[in-house]
């Protein structure tokens, strides 16, 4: 794994559990492995948390971040069509090349 960015990886947990807006909006707390509830430290808050036991919340982090690799476009492209060059062969692709190493992000469920 690249050089580990806290903020980063909590962004992406958040989002991976349900976040709709700024900060954890939208994620219930029961469900959130930074929140009292799951942290190991029953009625510390996720804010507590991460403030004075700082080396357990960006190891939870981490932990997740390890077991849920980051997926590039391309990789997600390749699970579901198979390869790059066969589709492109068969079709024409208007996609710019940096597109395909950028992190594919699950598309929003309305």
């Amino acid at each position: 794994m690249s050089k580990f960015n806290y903020l980063k990886e909590k962004k992406r947990y958040l989002d991976s559990i349900g976040r709709t807006g700024d900060e954890c909006e939208g994620v219930r707390c029961s469900d959130c492995m930074l929140s009292g509830y799951n942290n190991g430290h029953i009625g510390v808050c996720c804010n507590v948390f991460e403030i004075e036991r700082q080396e357990e919340a960006t190891e939870m982090v981490r932990k997740w971040a390890e077991e849920h690799p980051r997926i590039t476009n391309e990789e997600k492209f390749t699970q579901v069509f198979g390869s790059v060059e066969a589709f492109a062969n068969e079709y024409t692709i208007g996609i710019p090349r940096d597109w395909w190493n950028e992190e594919y992000k699950e598309p929003k469920k309305e």
